[in-house]
């Protein structure tokens, strides 16, 4: 059986709503991640959502994260291994 005209109504403003709520949330994570923060390592400031600094406090931007972050991480996991050879 179809759907009423007037059940068709109800799941129309059911969806515009949903998609007004949808737009909001859009609105803030757009504005979070256009917000200037300061990385935890160097101090500067940076644009976007940043990177888990891990295994140092904080957040921290692109190049803390290429050039300390990601070495020290490498450095960690190597340092539980015994050498090759």
């Amino acid at each position: 059986m179809a759907p009423s005209r007037e059940e068709e109504t109800d799941s129309d403003e059911e969806k515009g709503t949903m998609s007004e709520e949808k737009k909001t949330a859009d609105i803030v994570q757009l504005k979070m991640k256009f917000r200037r923060k300061t990385c935890s390592l160097c101090k500067c400031e940076y644009v976007g959502w940043g990177n888990n600094a891990a295994p140092f406090p904080g957040r921290c931007c692109d190049g803390c994260n290429a050039n300390k972050v990601i070495p020290a991480r490498i450095a960690l996991i190597y340092a539980g291994r015994p050498p090759r050879g």
